[in-house]
């Protein structure tokens, strides 16, 4: 995650908290203190996300220990045991909520389908929208909770399948769900949900497991069993596997992470490296530990305002800077 005043801000599984420094490039580590207590929090190591919000607020996520935040200081909510943290959204007004591992949604008391949270999103009609690995999906508008569930017979409409891997929204607000019974968009003004799986013959797989709205409203889509882009407007389906003509191959098929830097060049993030796709010239560049990479295990990809791509991975992050010129108007 970037702030305003342009750090960088890295969460790993064994150091802590890394600040680095795009101008410099150097690397700090940060220790998180514990508030009310004079003991430092020193033993929390596995940082399992970060997010800016819109104040400029640095949120960290910790295995086992809770939430922290920084302005000036950075401090652990409470000291007990509340999980990890699993995933981050912001509503309209600013106010950000955390999911965690197995104690739902930090201070939230209501109805969740599981207490265990794999992602979450917020779409513009004031709904916030939980998934879980296990129970379905839950929506809280208004104080009221729906829970989409393959359990729940009473809806007209709800989820193919209960576990949700991912959440997306689209420019027109509609939320997109990735599960392992395949691809969903719910309509806000229809209240119903469109199934895209193998069994009504719009997709060739049914685990899917990450999403990314790309420019020229097309939805990158990753599944088990490579790479799908979908354009929203036209329903046009492709598959990939390697580039358009598949001369070239990804170097694994399970595809775990999808994103469009701003040079239009789409990341394939896989088990064994990155891959980047060119559509331009229907190039496919391969970034793994013999490019130095630090691991091949790829978990997140982002840009920063520098134009620079940070690829996280299950033992560290790599800072790739490209070399092809970018028009910054």
């Amino acid at each position: 995650a970037g702030d305003r005043s342009g750090n960088i801000w890295m969460a790993t599984s064994r150091n802590g908290l890394m600040r680095i420094n795009i101008n410099t490039h150097e690397m700090q580590p940060i220790e998180i203190r514990t508030v009310g207590l004079y003991q430092r929090a020193s033993q929390t190591k596995s940082i399992e996300s970060v997010y800016v919000d819109n104040s400029d607020l640095l949120w960290v996520g910790t295995a086992k220990s809770g939430v922290a935040y920084m302005g000036k200081n950075i401090y652990k909510f409470e000291s007990q045991m509340i999980g990890d943290i699993t995933a981050i959204a912001q509503d309209s007004t600013g106010h950000v909520f955390f999911g965690t591992s197995d104690a739902g949604i930090i201070d939230y008391d209501g109805r969740l389908a599981s207490q265990k949270v794999s992602a979450m999103a917020y779409t513009r009609d004031g709904s916030l929208w939980v998934g879980s690995r296990q129970n379905g999906l839950t929506r809280i508008k208004d104080g009221h909770v729906t829970i989409y569930s393959t359990n729940n017979d009473s809806l007209r409409s709800t989820v193919i399948n209960n576990h949700i891997n991912a959440l997306c929204t689209d420019k027109n607000g509609n939320l997109w769900v990735a599960t392992d019974g395949g691809l969903q968009t719910y309509n806000l003004r229809q209240q119903l949900f469109s199934t895209y799986n193998r069994e009504n013959r719009k997709l060739h797989t049914n685990n899917i497991t990450s999403l990314y709205l790309a420019s020229g409203n097309r939805m990158l889509i990753g599944t088990a069993e490579g790479l799908l882009i979908l354009d929203i407007s036209t329903q046009d389906i492709r598959q990939y596997v390697g580039n358009s003509t598949s001369m070239q191959k990804f170097t694994n098929n399970y595809v775990t992470q999808v994103f469009e830097d701003s040079r239009g060049l789409i990341w394939i993030g896989t088990r064994e490296g990155v891959n980047v796709l060119n559509q331009e010239n229907d190039n496919l560049d391969v970034l793994t530990e013999k490019q130095s990479l630090c691991n091949n295990n790829i978990t997140g990809i982002a840009e920063d305002q520098n134009h620079n791509i940070w690829i996280t991975t299950t033992g560290g992050i790599s800072r790739i800077v490209l070399q092809r010129n970018h028009d910054d108007n």
